[in-house]
């Protein structure tokens, strides 16, 4: 299983704190690179890796910041992180985390929506003597999106399975999403869209900044037509009595 994690959004610089983490294995000890492509640029970029001895009594973790290489020709991010296995220890819990930039759309005054989109293709933008290579198989993907608790999902595709609000980190609160989906990665070029998981969402702040906006212009409409009637009514009887 695949899991992503859109740890917070920010509207106004347009990035998402995102991990992606996975198991692998490694039976060999020479070092592994696990790579991540995905769309737009990155910044923060880190790795963690967590094992266990052979006897799997205490669990290790190698962490470190990860390389992050940007294809302007294709506008896409490459970040990769190396480590080198350990003999007896073929399963790895690999973790990517990043800033993601440019993800999320404005959609209305208040409104906004971002997209996780998975590549349906082993097309890959590293060059081949890189030894890079596409998983090129089917996995379930759990997404969890993070949002402060009083923000409004508008709607996702696909429909969240989860749902949980807590109240004990923030005075604000956070409302976690939890999003399943089976994703064939390196499907056949020419067949559907592989699902992209879609999530739009409304702040809060900005709704109640939107109806005082509407109001408040309603108001003052309402008044500068009345001074407009009157001052008509006014020039019409000055007219006359001319």
């Amino acid at each position: 299983m695949m899991r992503v994690t859109i740890h917070q959004i920010s509207t106004r610089e347009n990035y998402v704190d995102t991990s992606v983490s996975l198991v692998l294995e490694a039976k060999e000890k020479q070092v592994k690179t696990f790579a991540l492509q995905v769309p737009h640029q990155v910044e923060n970029a880190y790795g963690k890796i967590a094992y266990t001895d052979a006897e799997k009594s205490d669990t290790f973790y190698d962490y470190g910041d990860a390389k992050v290489e940007w294809k302007p020709g294709s506008d896409v991010s490459i970040i990769s992180y190396e480590f080198r296995p350990l003999s007896g220890n073929p399963r790895y819990s690999v973790e990517r985390g990043f800033r993601w930039f440019d993800v999320v759309t404005r959609t209305g005054f208040s409104s906004y929506e971002f997209m996780v989109p998975f590549s349906r293709t082993n097309e890959i933008a590293v060059d081949a003597s890189s030894g890079l290579r596409s998983i090129g198989e089917k996995a379930t993907v759990m997404l969890t999106v993070y949002l402060p608790a009083d923000t409004r999902l508008i709607d996702s595709i696909p429909q969240p399975s989860e749902e949980v609000i807590d109240w004990q980190d923030s005075d604000v609160g956070y409302r976690s999403l939890v999003f399943v989906d089976e994703v064939d990665f390196g499907m056949t070029p020419g067949w559907p869209n592989l699902p992209s998981f879609r999530i739009a969402f409304e702040v809060p702040e900005l709704s109640e900044r939107y109806n005082r906006l509407v109001f408040d212009s309603g108001l003052f409409l309402g008044i500068g037509i009345q001074f407009l009637l009157a001052g008509i009514f006014d020039a019409i009887k000055l007219r006359d009595n001319k």
